[in-house]
């Protein structure tokens, strides 16, 4: 009676930090949604820069964007926008297409791989990957992770930056799916185990968390320096002047710093956040 006991409570207690885990993870995807729908503004906003830029004869060339030092990364990362889906209205994309769908479980937007990966990267790590004997394994541990959003059907690096959110200890309790799978046989060892799992997933909760946080933060700095280069944008162009020769000293030196500001804006577009642990 008393070992059925401690069994139950392993299980209860597995179990609640499974239901936290994949909520976490699962807003951390969010997020990365956002703010890949902030950075889809600012790419249109950069579009009008260069446009308003060209529109300015005889303008320094040091102003163009294509000097950026990311330039590269940039157009990559353009490439890869050709993928976005546009949200069906201003409150949907206000929210990122996400949607409480009650305890432990968030509905991912149509846009949540690839935010994923020009969030985090594409690199998978050698440990996750490891521990993956299949097809079947994958699909289980991402439906489980992501409410289905995600099944692959197929070659496992399709969406490897999945598994490097997850980690080894994700992608395993993932594939077991239940605190019961993990909990099979009547034995000391089990319970141990499932004891092990739960402070394994306390400690990727607690991760999950800084993650979420850091993706918040670049966030809300592209949404700030957006914002600015905006406003010096509309400020330049209620100048209506098109010859570079007849900008005032002031109204030079305001070009040059919405320029700037727009260089920064693209360097923060291309901004990844690393998944080391």
């Amino acid at each position: 009676m008393l070992f059925t006991n401690v069994k139950r409570k392993a299980e209860e207690g597995l179990s609640r930090e499974q239901i936290e885990y994949r909520e976490r993870y699962q807003e951390t995807l969010s997020s990365a949604e956002v703010l890949l729908d902030t950075r889809y503004e600012a790419v249109q906003l950069l579009h009008e820069c260069e446009e308003y830029l060209q529109m300015i004869s005889n303008h320094p060339y040091t102003y163009d964007l294509k000097r950026s030092k990311v330039y590269k990364e940039y157009q990559a990362f353009e490439k890869q926008l050709k993928k976005y889906k546009p949200h069906k209205n201003k409150a949907e994309f206000l929210l990122g297409g996400r949607k409480a769908l009650g305890a432990g479980s968030v509905l991912l937007g149509p846009n949540a791989m690839l935010a994923a990966v020009t969030t985090f990267g594409l690199t998978p790590t050698s440990a996750v990957l490891g521990l993956l004997d299949g097809t079947a394994t994958v699909n289980a541990a991402l439906t489980w992770l992501c409410g289905g959003a995600f099944a692959l059907g197929g070659g496992i690096m399709v969406a490897p930056v999945l598994f490097a959110l997850a980690g080894p200890v994700g992608m395993a309790v993932g594939a077991g799916c239940s605190a019961a799978n993990l909990l099979t046989a009547d034995n000391k060892k089990k319970i141990q185990q499932a004891e092990v799992n739960t402070a394994a997933l306390k400690s990727e909760i607690v991760w999950l968390r800084s993650v979420k946080k850091r993706t918040e933060t670049l966030q809300a700095e592209t949404v700030s320096l957006s914002r600015l280069v905006k406003k010096e944008l509309e400020e330049l162009k209620t100048l209506k002047k098109q010859e570079y020769s007849s900008f005032s000293g002031g109204e030079a030196r305001k070009l040059g710093t919405m320029m700037n500001n727009a260089q920064s804006l693209r360097e923060k577009v291309v901004e990844t956040i690393p998944l080391s642990r």
